[in-house]
């Protein structure tokens, strides 16, 4: 099976992908600032979007919270920082980022979410292709948009 992570790592480096995907060698890698806010932000429009799938309409407040909560609860020493005042700055700026999302898109009536985290698997000339689509969306009827 092959994603389209897998197959850009291939692409950078093929020694790089096989000992990722066959060898399976642990890393180590550890986090870096950014993708660890990236991460906390993706885990927000996750849960607003898993709550509007049943009607729930969550308010900016219960969105930051749910940020700060996921911040504390993750956060550790291997994450890594290479500037001085680089977490608090990140986190804030995760906090503008849901902020001008959650203004700009609500009420949130302009699709039907169908789905998030949705696995898909395509079959393509004897290969299968794997990934996710964070979100699937009704945009009009018949319409969809990834």
């Amino acid at each position: 099976m092959f994603s389209y992570s897998s197959l850009e790592r291939f692409k950078q480096c093929p020694l790089r992908y096989k000992f990722q995907y066959i060898d399976k060698v642990e890393t180590g890698a550890r986090p870096n600032i950014y993708s660890f806010m990236g991460a906390r932000v993706h885990e927000v429009l996750e849960r607003l979007y898993k709550q509007l799938m049943f009607e729930k309409r969550p308010d900016l407040e219960e969105l930051l919270e749910y940020y700060n909560e996921r911040w504390e609860a993750e956060w550790s020493d291997e994450v890594i920082v290479k500037e001085e005042g680089a977490p608090e700055r990140c986190k804030r700026e995760g906090e503008r980022c849901i902020r001008r999302y959650f203004e700009n898109y609500k009420p949130f009536n302009q699709d039907r979410t169908i789905g998030v985290e949705l696995r898909v698997a395509i079959d393509l000339d004897g290969y299968r292709l794997t990934g996710y689509i964070d979100r699937l969306a009704e945009v009009a009827e018949g319409f969809y948009q990834i």
